[in-house]
């Protein structure tokens, strides 16, 4: 796929796509997904999650239906289907505000 001038990319950006920005090839070679805040939408926002997040966040709901607390029972039924529940959680806590739009509505 070639790659896209910079006018290109955004008009791109205004008509709402995802745009990955790559790097000089000198650098470290990877890209950066990029969209106009304004166009964000919860499916766009979910997809730039890392997929470990999203199956922590179901995972955490689903336990919710046979413990609906956060007790200590409830903790170990999320481990017992995600060994490393608390790195997820604490990637969450981190960097979830990254992952809010709702100041795109």
């Amino acid at each position: 796929m070639p790659l896209a001038t910079i006018p290109e990319a955004i008009e791109d950006i205004r008509q709402g796509k995802l745009v990955i920005l790559v790097d000089d090839e000198d650098r470290e070679n990877e890209g950066d997904l990029c969209m106009a805040a304004e166009k964000a939408t919860p499916e766009a926002v979910n997809f730039m999650a890392p997929e470990e997040i999203l199956d922590y966040l179901v995972v955490h709901e689903l336990c919710h239906m046979v413990h609906p607390n956060h007790s200590a029972e409830y903790w170990e039924f999320v481990e017992s289907f995600l060994p490393d529940y608390r790195k997820l959680r604490k990637w969450l806590r981190e960097n979830g505000h990254r992952l809010s739009f709702a100041d795109v509505v």
